[in-house]
């Protein structure tokens, strides 16, 4: 039998769908360009977006024509920030979870849904609540396939909005017991994946 040929998305095209919040006037700089060059500086361990900056920067002459870029120079660290301080952070993850989707979904064997406190985010002053955080990854990839953030009080909401999002067909999803509440699990079902509680 013949193996059905493989389908892979362009992913630096893919990037080119995010709408760029900026004016057409100044953009020196193509906006998937700049995204796929913080991607690759991601991919090789910088966790930080100063670090993200100097990396793309020391790899300029190797990256800048493979991603797009039509200058000399690299970004500098305040113009990246401008343009990722106008970027819906919910737009992005929309093109990457849709990019993610076409190339992954048929690796994910099994989601694991968790949720946790965001560090810091309980201020003694405020009378807010922490701010939760429900994240799903694929396991044995190591990848976050998305994650919505929620009060402390509404972590049913986040779940069932990350869930909506996510390629649940024939995935095992695992998560823990606290998230375990009928709504989450009609729809984990409806969207054809079995479940496992730990």
């Amino acid at each position: 039998m013949e193996a059905e040929p493989l389908t892979t998305v362009d992913l630096l095209q893919k990037l080119g769908e995010v709408p760029d919040p900026r004016r057409r006037q100044g953009r020196i700089y193509p906006l998937a360009s700049v995204l796929g060059m913080l991607l690759l500086a991601a991919l090789n361990g910088e966790g930080s977006l100063r670090g993200m900056v100097m990396w793309g920067a020391a790899h300029w002459r190797q990256i800048a024509r493979p991603l797009g870029f039509r200058g000399s120079r690299a970004p500098v660290y305040g113009t990246v920030w401008e343009i990722l301080a106008k970027l819906p952070p919910m737009t992005l993850e929309a093109v990457l979870g849709g990019w993610l989707d076409t190339e992954l979904v048929n690796e994910i064997e099994a989601v694991d849904i968790d949720g946790k406190h965001l560090r810091g985010s309980k201020r003694r002053e405020s009378e807010l609540p922490a701010l939760q955080v429900v994240t799903a990854a694929a396991q044995g990839l190591g990848m976050v396939l998305g994650q919505e953030a929620g009060a402390e009080t509404d972590t049913l909401g986040a779940t069932m909005q990350l869930l909506q999002r996510l390629p649940l067909k024939n995935k095992v999803v695992t998560m823990d017991a606290g998230l375990l509440h009928q709504e989450v699990i009609m729809t984990i079902l409806e969207k054809g994946g079995p479940t496992s509680g730990y």
